[in-house]
């Protein structure tokens, strides 16, 4: 079914077959019949965008359509499934993974058109969670916890591409790290029986015992064993050194 739909969409951007199904998916929302054409019509657009910098641009655009499907969500009474959050926050992450790939005039450029969609963004998302607060609706709580992760994301991208105007090094840095180690590094290391990381030891789980003189190690300032208690010579007229001489009888 995948493979059919991409075909539909290719086909429907390259030689207008199929742009009447993809034209009227743009309308849909997470769980109508026709977002997964949405979604697919999105990304195979985004691979005709060969221009690093105007392709930055469409991710935020696109970012603003996940904005847009979470307040009609809202609006609705609908829950907010975390897949449109997950997907804003992937297209701002990698429209500033392209700008750091620019030189500084088009960097400059980019951030500062990027900044004016993100500020933006958040005055949305500040208005959309108060008109949460004020809907009585058994979805509310959930719309209003995953509003205010999307809101802190927001802001500390905004905060990012605010650093990034004043230090384009700094910047390029930040972003790369980031993918390197907040992308790829996704799955905390699993867990062995005894409760720690594999290919890390744990010092509270069968290691060595950090007291002098416990199991485990040796202990470096060893205890002379004490002399032995000679015992008494059971003979008569022993010298009680247990060698059993002395005087006969």
């Amino acid at each position: 079914m995948n493979v059919l739909l991409s075909i539909l969409v290719i086909a429907g951007l390259l030689f207008g077959g199929g742009a009447t199904v993809v034209g009227a998916a743009q309308d849909d929302l997470p769980g109508d019949p026709l977002y997964v054409v949405k979604t697919l019509s999105e990304d195979v657009g985004l691979q005709f965008q060969y221009d690093a910098e105007e392709k930055a641009l469409r991710l935020m655009e696109l970012a603003q359509v996940r904005i847009e499907e979470m307040t009609r969500l809202a609006e609705e009474g609908q829950p907010i499934p975390a897949q449109v959050q997950q997907r804003l926050e992937l297209h701002i992450q990698q429209a500033l993974q392209l700008c750091a790939q620019l030189d500084d005039p088009a960097m400059e450029r980019a951030l500062l058109q990027i900044r004016e969609r993100l500020q933006l963004q958040v005055q949305e998302m500040t208005q959309l969670q108060a008109q949460a607060q004020q809907q009585a609706n058994p979805n509310a709580p959930q719309q209003l916890q995953l509003m205010t992760q999307t809101q802190t994301m927001l802001q500390q991208r905004l905060q990012a591409v605010d650093e990034g105007l004043q230090n384009r090094e700094l910047f390029r840095e930040q972003v790369q790290n980031e993918f390197q180690y907040g992308q790829d590094e996704v799955t905390p290391p699993a867990q062995n029986g005894n409760g720690e990381q594999n290919g890390q030891p744990n010092p509270d789980a069968g290691g060595p015992n950090p007291a002098p003189g416990g199991p485990g190690e040796p202990n470096p300032n060893p205890t002379p064993d004490p002399m032995p208690t000679p015992m008494p010579n059971p003979m008569p007229g022993g010298n009680g050194n247990g060698s059993g001489g002395g005087n006969k009888p």
